[in-house]
């Protein structure tokens, strides 16, 4: 993907904030998150409130990206794979970790922030693809990282 230009960047910091600006709704939070479409070319890795989330085209989903949701519905999607790979690769390390929450939620954030280069992506009930939060994606990490394989085994 190449890096946005300083203006597209800027519009879309400014169609944020001004999506965010709950004062222009009396200051309720609405009931079903809010769809921003990102411009062509620009989008960033997380959607910034679970009100107000980042609408992508289902083109503009990459193959480094992971494809959340049930029924495993994009388990053979490339970057559902690499995921498995790199949750397979520090599992271990993190089970052993035990009730030591500082360093399980450092190697959380290591694994969404340096490890794993991807975007996570919902989708809802009316099939808009959306960008997740990422104290989602960080919720997505810690719970793979506490299953066990389909076999029961731990991988």
């Amino acid at each position: 993907m190449t890096s946005p230009s300083n203006t597209t960047a800027g519009a879309m910091k400014q169609g944020l904030a001004e999506h965010q600006n709950y004062s222009t709704n009396e200051g309720k939070v609405p009931s079903k998150p809010e769809y921003i479409r990102a411009p062509s070319g620009y989008t960033p890795r997380f959607s910034n409130d679970k009100h107000h989330l980042i609408e992508i085209d289902v083109q503009d989903i990459a193959d480094e990206d992971v494809m959340c949701g049930r029924a495993n519905k994009g388990s053979a999607h490339p970057g559902n794979l690499e995921f498995l790979r790199v949750i397979k690769f520090h599992r271990r390390a993190y089970q052993e970790m035990g009730a030591q929450h500082g360093k399980k939620t450092r190697l959380r954030n290591f694994i969404v922030d340096k490890d794993f280069k991807g975007r996570f992506i919902g989708m809802d009930d009316e099939g808009i693809h959306y960008l997740l939060t990422e104290v989602k994606a960080r919720t997505k990490v810690s719970q793979a990282l506490r299953e066990k394989s389909r076999s029961g085994q731990k991988m």
